[in-house]
């Protein structure tokens, strides 16, 4: 038996269940368009493709936990406050969240913050060896207290905007963690296939297709011409082709 390729097609199988899930009348409003719930399967069914597909590439364990970390944004994107009028987006309070949230949207935050801690205290010893002589302590410092200042948006609410501050940084640390463990368990020839991969997409640094200073730059083309695709996908999608001046 190929496991790769079963688990692969499990994967596949599930993700085409998720996206069909997406027609199912509780995830449409009065107009059948998507609500925001559908983002959660949606989300998550992109993330089992990419699992199947780093599973055939010999990278399973580092697969998983990118689904984890894919699945658990999309279901984070449910606790924020954005809605359709002119306001800066907040992270909900605990109290209202913990209350008006769907059960399954914070059984699959709950266990990605416990598999979380798991695998960092599981990995510690890689995630020293990996990074220990790249990261210096005070950068980590510098890091987490930018994550933590720039975590919340300022709320007239004073108190209200601690609780958000503090909780939107413990959900940011999860995040952090889930894609430091998805990097380190990265097998060493996926990560070089990946950067080989890159390289010829965007040019290798300092290497002979490098631009003169002042020249064309393919990274910078490459890059724009993603950002492009993205926005036009997004006018298609979300914005349904014509501008929103309130968004």
């Amino acid at each position: 038996m190929n496991l790769p390729r079963l688990r692969a097609g499990v994967a596949a199988l599930l993700a085409m269940a998720l996206l069909a899930s997406l027609w199912h009348p509780s995830l449409r409003d009065a107009s059948g368009f998507p609500i925001a719930l559908a983002v959660v399967p949606l989300t998550t069914a992109f993330a089992l493709l990419l699992f199947g597909a780093a599973t055939l590439a010999g990278a399973t364990e580092a697969a998983a936990w990118a689904v984890l970390s894919i699945a658990g944004f999309g279901a984070f994107l449910q606790l924020i406050d954005a809605g359709t009028t002119v306001h800066y987006q907040h992270l909900r309070s605990p109290a209202l969240f913990l209350r008006s949230a769907p059960a399954w949207v914070l059984v699959l935050i709950g266990s990605q913050f416990i598999a979380v801690l798991a695998g960092l205290v599981r990995r510690r010893q890689l995630i020293v060896d990996r990074l220990g002589a790249r990261v210096r302590p005070w950068q980590v410092a510098l890091l987490l207290t930018l994550l933590f200042g720039l975590s919340a948006t300022v709320s007239r609410d004073v108190a209200a905007w601690v609780v958000e501050l503090f909780t939107a940084t413990v959900f940011q640390l999860v995040a952090l963690g889930n894609l430091l463990l998805a990097g380190v368990t990265l097998p060493d020839r996926v990560a070089a296939r990946v950067g080989a991969w890159t390289d010829r997409l965007f040019g290798a640094p300092g290497g002979p297709s490098a631009p003169d200073e002042g020249g064309l730059d393919r990274f910078a083309f490459v890059a724009a011409a993603i950002v492009f695709a993205v926005s036009a996908g997004l006018a298609v999608i979300v914005y349904q082709r014509h501008p929103h001046l309130l968004d």
